[in-house]
């Protein structure tokens, strides 16, 4: 029994000095780097020897990594690139802007009367959309691609959705359309438009 005791106790011990040791820093004042010469001693004279500086930038990539300064515009940015700015979409040719009737047949036949807006190759506008004798409030919002218009038009207030997909004439649009109500009906047709003014 006493052996056990004193075994567990010099376990201890060693595990206490152990502790002690791991907090000591081993690079503290007094401890000096030998020189290892198995390296260097095949390297003359005349073969300087390079170190890096670790803070460098090898890659050149510095200004990447920096944060990007929201004073920096794309008018700066292109004086200081050196070459012309590259915008994220093409300027459409069509202009919409104004007023158009789209007609839409299928499902449930009717009449758009919109106005629309147009900003590069956003569309956005506000109308009507009327179907036999009953006529709603609508808002359209969309984008072009190319000479096609792809438009949503809304009526929040019997909750029905067309998504319109047209082919963009001089003043004429001719496509179709898939539409959904609040009640998990669809139905598609085709939609023709002409500019009203």
């Amino acid at each position: 029994m006493l052996k056990i005791l004193m075994a567990l106790a010099s376990i201890m011990l060693v595990g206490m000095t152990l502790e002690g040791a791991a907090e000591a820093d081993p690079l503290g004042a007094g401890y000096t780097i030998p020189v290892d010469l198995r390296r260097t001693s095949s390297l003359s004279d005349s073969v300087p020897i390079v170190f890096f500086d670790p803070r460098a930038d090898h890659l050149g990539i510095d200004p990447l990594m920096r944060p990007l300064d929201p004073e920096h515009t794309w008018e700066y940015m292109d004086k200081i690139s050196g070459r012309q700015y590259l915008r994220s979409y093409a300027i459409p040719a069509a202009h919409l802007r104004g007023r158009w009737a789209i007609h839409l047949t299928g499902g449930m036949p009717g009449q758009a009367d919109l106005m629309l807006f147009q900003d590069g190759n956003v569309v956005l506008g506000r109308g009507d959309l009327a179907f036999g004798s009953s006529s709603f409030s609508a808002t359209a919002s969309g984008q072009i691609y190319g000479d096609v218009l792809y438009l949503d038009l809304v009526s929040p207030e019997d909750l029905m959705l067309y998504k319109l997909t047209l082919t963009i004439g001089q003043n004429s649009l001719s496509g179709g359309y898939n539409a959904f109500n609040g009640l998990g009906g669809t139905w598609s047709g085709s939609a023709s438009g002409k500019r009203v003014a």
